[in-house]
């Protein structure tokens, strides 16, 4: 880097005589300091890069210091981080038997981001177009480099790029990708996409087994557990269900994750599995294994909200605005509804009021209304009077007379108690029409049958018709007519 920052600045120094802009008093001094970490990005990037290729083992041990300071020296070394297994310790117990110590993972992956100005691409031979890509990108970062591969040997089981896609499906070892030069923003930084159902806790998958009445398939998450299965270092951390003894205390793997601890205290976790006929079992797993499969969750909450996916703050802003928007639309509701509510409160005060305006101008007779044809009997009656002295009359009589007189022997309506039920209109629209309240009254008395008066009055809801006395002595059927009406002429 020494050589290159000579050959870089004599043709800086080329360019700005060329240009007639070189000032020894300012550019003297410059390049007598001038490095490569005045390197421009496209300098950095046409220099052969610098690429250190090693197992894990050499850099999380005693190492891991000087890897770390290394890294916080910004000198742009690229570091290829070879991983072979999932990376769980193993311990030999007193019984000469291989056994497994639970502990929680040093991420190196995670260490390296801690230092901000490192590129930081974990990723595994599964997705080879993305490895190439993330490759290719932190090879010309000005900066340093992590390319962080799990690369697992074969193994007599299964194949490796098997045991390799289970590593990734199941959490243990995640893939993303940090570069600051995407941006200003932390979250920018990230991308997590190239997991499979980066936005669940575990990707889920159709399982087909048989049944008696043939295939079938069950929806079942792939966690940790499952990936164990793969591996003989956990082989005794299993146990198959017999049939007979399933019950409701066998819980799904990853449901039991999310129980809490005084209700997942009494309940046994189980995995599907399928044996190599095709018939489904269920296979109990020790607590042991939801240790490590809680460690390695916790971890891929971290890759999630680091990728922005299910982020705490996200979640909590969007409740906030989500809590403000209701807030505000029953606020909203709440100033509609009292605006309703006076509304309606005016529209029952002027409908009241008229009703009273119109009662009142019935009751004093504003010529509002026609006056009723009994008080112009009346009228007529003390005309006569008037006119011709009568001889005196028993008082019986005269009682009876003065009722007489007060039975109403023209048709007339009471406008005021109209309901607007459109019986009268409809039997005869020439005889009885509306006003501009819609309250009936008699446009044409003599449109109308002594019958059809009747029967209007029989059919009047609010018995305001009043159909007095026959017009036409000869219609046929007075007589009954008459007795119909009597009980609306009183």
């Amino acid at each position: 880097m020494r050589l290159l920052s000579e050959l870089v600045a004599a043709v800086r120094v080329a360019h700005l005589e060329l240009e007639g802009r070189y000032d020894p008093d300012v550019h003297d001094g410059y390049f007598s300091r001038f490095d490569w970490q005045s390197f421009s990005d496209e300098e950095m990037a046409s220099c052969p890069p610098v690429i250190l290729v090693v197992p894990v083992e050499d850099v999380m041990g005693r190492e891991l210091a000087d890897f770390s300071r290394m890294l916080s020296s910004h000198r742009p070394i690229k570091v290829m981080v070879i991983k072979r297994d999932a990376g769980f310790e193993y311990r030999v117990d007193s019984a000469a038997e291989t056994g497994l110590r639970f502990s929680f993972q040093q991420e190196l992956g995670a260490l390296a981001v801690s230092h901000r100005n490192t590129f930081v691409l974990q990723s595994s031979g599964i997705h080879p177009r993305a490895l190439f890509e993330g490759l290719s990108r932190g090879l010309v970062r000005n900066g340093p480099a992590l390319f962080y591969v799990l690369s697992p040997n074969d193994r007599p089981e299964l194949p490796s790029y098997v045991w390799a896609g289970a590593c990734l499906e199941s959490r243990a070892f995640p893939e993303f990708s940090y570069d600051r030069q995407q941006g200003e923003q932390w979250g920018s930084r990230f991308n997590v996409e190239s997991n499979p159902h980066a936005e669940l806790e575990w990707p889920v998958y159709e399982m087909t087994y048989e049944v008696p009445d043939g295939p079938s398939s069950v929806p079942v998450p792939f966690t940790f557990a499952d990936f164990a299965a793969l591996d003989p270092h956990f082989s005794g951390q299993f146990l198959p269900v017999p049939c007979p003894f399933w019950s409701d205390d066998l819980v799904l793997f990853s449901e039991y994750l999310r129980m809490p601890p005084g209700e997942a205290y009494s309940k046994i976790p189980f995995i599907w599995m399928v044996d190599s006929h095709g018939i489904l079992h269920k296979v109990a797993t020790t607590h042991f294994l939801v240790l490590f499969a809680q460690e390695r969750l916790d971890f891929w909450h971290f890759i999630q909200d680091l990728g922005g996916i299910n982020s705490y703050h996200a979640e909590r802003a969007i409740e906030r605005v989500r809590k403000e928007f209701a807030e505000e639309k029953e606020r909203e509701s709440a100033a509609t509804a009292e605006v309703h509510a006076r509304e309606i409160e005016r529209v029952r005060e002027t409908t009241a009021r008229e009703a009273l305006e119109r009662l009142s101008a019935v009751l004093l007779d504003l010529d509002l209304i026609e006056a009723p044809p009994a008080e112009r009997a009346i009228k007529r009656t003390e005309a006569a009077l008037t006119k011709e002295t009568p001889e005196p009359i028993p008082a019986e009589s005269a009682v009876e007379a003065e009722e007489e007189v007060l039975v109403t022997t023209e048709a007339w309506i009471e406008t005021f108690r109209c309901t607007s039920c459109n019986e009268c209109t409809n039997l005869n629209p020439n005889c009885f029409k509306y006003d501009a309240n819609k309250q009936a009254y008699l446009a044409d008395v003599h449109a109308a049958s002594f019958a059809q008066l009747v029967m209007a009055a029989e059919k009047c809801p609010a018995k305001c018709i009043h159909p007095g006395a026959p017009l036409n002595p000869s219609e046929p059927g007075l007589e009954e007519l008459t007795k119909r009406a009597a009980p609306f002429n009183g």
